[in-house]
């Protein structure tokens, strides 16, 4: 495959891109991202963070026309913060990477057959689909390309691959797409008790949430026409790229609420066979999850752990260090929300001798250049 790639909203994204690559392949120990005070955290669902052009209940997603003026909406958000980005014109890390992403569960009603996705204000949701393991047709959950959600999946990513040719790279709905939320979904809150009421049930659900995701994911990959230099983009911490098939990002909502015990024993095992299909994958959960923290490395080939803020619990420096002894140094990607707070998180890193994506909210330029110049510094 050509190393060229020329994208109006990175013209040297070859040299990014090649960047990153050594960073995955630990032959680089820092990379830098700067983001423009105005703009949300990237750490968080972007269907939350960035407001719509009117409530999602109001749109039909299956016209073509509310399609289209949905997704428009939303790249324009996203050229916002490129065109800053833009203006600034620093040699940071980072990509423009765009998800068109129209709510969180029409990527889980592309995997169960016959599911009812209720739209609300900025988000959405699946009913549950389960009342009786016993008597469930497990058929039903399978991935499926033809549904109506899987159709409205595929035009969403058609439509940013078109646009994004020549301008930005594309991470495909669906891409952060997992198993044991999306099972879930299926069952609904008593989810939780099942594992001790039917862990048989719940283990075959997740074995048949896993093997849809999988192909989900690799599904939607074509639709965007596969890798870009052999990887793909993924929007989260401002916008970067991973190597070969891995999944840039990999978030399990349900590790937040079960025991470590539990998590091992029902969800663990699923995980990895989901990351090891894949080759690998960046894991992402709130610093509160601490349970995860010591089993990230047996979920298989976590290549790299994003700690990140959730209410008024705040990721700090200590938490570099507690995470960097329970996870024997794993690469993390640490988001800076000030300039004030960039030495103490710099000083931890070199302490623990951890390989570090920073992501540093900046006021203006001459801050944004300051940041890059201390990250670059520490090479």
């Amino acid at each position: 495959m050509s190393q060229q790639l020329e994208l109006s909203w990175r013209p040297d994204a070859a040299r990014v891109i090649a960047r990153h690559r050594a960073w995955f392949e630990s032959r680089r120990k820092y990379l830098v991202t700067v983001i423009p005070d105005s703009w949300p955290s990237f750490n968080w669902d972007l269907s939350i963070d960035v407001k719509t052009s009117r409530p999602l209940e109001t749109f039909d997603f299956s016209d073509d026309g509310q399609l289209d003026e949905f997704l428009s909406f939303r790249l324009g958000q996203y050229e916002i913060y490129w065109h800053v980005k833009a203006e600034w014109g620093l040699d940071d890390d980072y990509l423009p990477v765009f998800e068109p992403r129209l709510a969180w569960a029409e990527h889980v009603a592309a995997t169960v057959e016959g599911s009812k996705v209720h739209l609300y204000a900025q988000t959405s949701a699946i009913a549950p689909v389960i009342e009786d393991y016993e008597t469930f047709d497990w058929e039903r959950i399978r991935y499926d390309p033809h549904s109506a959600a899987g159709l409205i999946l595929r035009k969403a990513n058609l439509w940013a691959a078109e646009r994004g040719r020549g301008h930005f790279l594309v991470q495909p709905r669906g891409l952060d797409a997992n198993p044991s939320d999306f099972a879930k979904a299926c069952r609904g809150e008593p989810f939780f008790l099942d594992f001790y009421l039917h862990p048989e049930g719940v283990e075959r659900l997740m074995g048949c949430c896993t093997q849809a995701c999988i192909e989900l994911i690799e599904d939607q990959r074509r639709v965007i026409g596969g890798p870009t230099l052999s990887g793909y983009g993924t929007t989260w911490n401002g916008g970067y790229w991973t190597p070969n098939n891995i999944l840039g990002h990999l978030g399990d909502n349900v590790s937040d609420l079960v025991s470590q015990e539990t998590y091992r024993r029902f969800i663990a095992p699923h995980v990895r066979r989901f990351v090891e299909h894949f080759g690998g994958a960046v894991f992402g959960r709130d610093v509160t999850t601490k349970q995860i923290w010591g089993q990230l490395r047996s979920l298989g080939n976590i290549l790299a752990f994003k700690p990140r803020n959730v209410g008024s619990a705040e990721v700090v420096p200590e938490h570099v260090r507690a995470i960097a002894e329970q996870t024997g140094r794993i690469p993390l990607f640490i988001e800076v929300f000030s300039m004030a707070d960039l030495p103490a998180f710099r000083k931890a890193v070199v302490e623990k001798d951890i390989r570090t994506f920073f992501i540093v909210h900046c006021r203006d330029r001459a801050e944004a250049a300051q940041a890059i110049d201390q990250i670059r510094s520490m090479e």
